[in-house]
């Protein structure tokens, strides 16, 4: 699946998740439930009640998360993630290049283990293929 069609896969679960959550939760489900019926009697769709509710829930997510977004707690972890790019961009070339050697040497002594692993299950299986074959040929 395409990027964009991955999001808008995505958008339409979203939408579908909050209609269902709105239509079926207690309360402000049956006050919705209700505006649909009358909105229908009056010959429309239900969708302008639908499409005002989900204005209004947007409305107040986005004033939720402006109030969040003000909290001290999230001020100081938007500035400790700040300080700690800044330290990450400020590592000196050689050290930089110490990391990369390590990490280099690890993958290494990996790849050799999984060589080794690999080896010994095909021995393993060739041995144990050969025994099959032998004890079939008897038969």
């Amino acid at each position: 699946m395409s990027k964009k069609g991955g999001k808008i896969a995505l958008a339409l679960g979203l939408v579908t998740g909050a209609l269902t959550g709105i239509l079926f939760a207690p309360e402000k489900g049956k006050s919705l439930r209700d505006k649909i019926m009358h909105e229908k009697k009056d010959g429309g769709s239900g969708a302008k009640a639908v499409g005002d509710n989900l204005k209004k829930m947007g409305s107040e997510i986005y004033d939720l998360m402006k109030e969040i977004a003000e909290t001290e707690e999230v001020k100081g972890a938007f500035s400790k993630a700040k300080g700690a790019v800044a330290d990450m961009t400020n590592v000196k070339k050689e050290k930089l290049d110490e990391l990369l050697l390590k990490a280099h040497k690890k993958a290494d002594e990996m790849k050799k283990m999984v060589t080794q692993y690999v080896a010994k299950k095909k021995t393993a299986t060739i041995k144990k293929a050969k025994k099959i074959v032998k004890k079939n040929a008897k038969k």
